[in-house]
This record gives structure tokens, sequence and C-alpha cells, in this order.
């Protein structure tokens, strides 16, 4: 029982050493590593490791080993493994080196770890096209915006539509369509706001009123993005 319960320990104990996703991944490895060997039999003749891609957290050294390999989410073929080795023999009597309750307790761990660098590898690539996006968006020659369908509150405006209408990004930022709108009243406007989102999309001229006070001629193209 009481062995039972130092398995269990230590998978509690790296479900919460790997919960934050932002978390040093080698910080986060090694903590692991470190916590496996009290969850063995004879813990003071124990040490473990995690390797992923080419690094080595913890203690690979030569003995009896135990270890269990883990896959990429992305289907790349660097090794990613968790083992615990027993770096002297054991006492006389003790039979099979490893328990089937260890070796369950490290694919349990391996398939943890898995999931973990999954999660974090999917997170990364959202940040990296996140950032794709704004890049692509901020550097875009044509003016762009983002604004809230409601109030048509500017959320977001790139570096030409400033420049176009003569303010900055935070000034932009802190108002509506409404402010730089000089054709329409406000009730046309909400009017083919409606139509707009309806239709999905729309091409219309109109004119638009810059910081200076002088009026501009635009073509204005409107997407409707929806957020599921």
């Amino acid at each position: 029982l009481g062995e039972r319960m130092k398995e269990l320990s230590c998978l509690y104990d790296v479900f919460r050493l790997t919960e934050h996703a932002e978390r040093d991944l080698g910080e986060m490895l090694m903590a692991v590593a470190r916590r496996l060997p009290a969850s063995m039999r004879y813990p003071d003749a124990c040490t473990a490791y995690v390797e992923c891609d080419g690094q080595v957290y913890g203690n690979l050294v030569v003995g009896e080993e135990l270890a269990t390999d883990f896959s990429h989410a992305d289907g790349q073929k660097s090794l990613r493994r968790v083992g615990v080795v027993y770096t002297v023999p054991l006492p006389e009597g003790s039979g099979e080196t490893f328990l089937s309750e260890e070796r369950a307790m490290l694919e349990a761990i391996a398939t943890r770890l898995e999931s973990v660098l999954a999660h974090r590898e999917a997170l990364a690539k959202a940040r990296d096209d996140q950032a794709l996006i704004q890049a692509v968006f901020d550097q875009a020659p044509d003016a762009i915006e983002l604004a809230e369908p409601g109030t048509l509150r500017v959320l977001e405006a790139n570096e030409a539509s400033c420049r176009l209408l003569g303010y900055s990004r935070e000034e932009r930022l802190a108002q509506s369509i409404h402010d730089i709108q000089a054709e329409m009243t406000p009730e046309q406007l909400a009017s083919v706001t409606q139509e707009i989102l309806g239709s999905g999309r729309a091409q219309f001229e109109t004119r638009h009123r810059r910081k200076d006070g002088k009026l501009i001629d635009v073509r204005v193209a409107v997407s409707v993005v929806r957020q599921s």
C-alpha cells in the first residue's frame, strides 16, 4: 500500500508541476526528473531524467533502466523520453527490478508530458500566427480598421489608416467611425451597418474628415468578422 501511495503522490505532483503553460520548459522538465526517484522502491539508489529534443534534464547514467518514449504532436522524430535508472545493484531478494505498477506510472507520466508539450506547442503556434497576422495588418499599404458593430467604436487601426486620417493610433482607438464620417448622418450609418451585418460585406464611396478638418473622398470595403 505504501508503494502505491508513493506512485499516486508522484502522479499528482507531476500533474501539478506541469499545469502552468507559461512555466519555463527546462525548469518544468527538470522538476519532473527530480520528483521521480522518490516514487520508486529504492529511491536512494535511483536517479531519473527527461530527454526532450536533444536536451537531457536530470541524470542519464548507466544502470538498470526503465524508460518510456513519448511523441511529438506534429510527428517529428527527435527523441522524447522519460526514464528512471538504478545506479547500483538492488538488494538480494528484490525480485524484478521494476514493478508493473512503476511501469504503469512511468507510462502515465510520459502520456502527461506528451499532452503538456503538445498544448504548449499549440499555444506557441497560435502566438506566432497572431504575430504574423498583426504584422500583415500593421504593415498593409491600405488603411484598415476593425470596429465594434454595435457602437462602431474603433478596436484596431493600422499605420496606413492613422496616417491617412492624421491621428495617432491611441487617438484613433479612442474614437468611433462616427468621428470621421463626413457624409452620412448617424441614422444613415446605422442603416448601412445593419445592411452590412446582414449581407456580410459591402463596398461604397463616402467622405471622411481628417484631424485637420480636411474632407477626403474614400472608397470603403467592409467585411464582417465573426468570432466563434
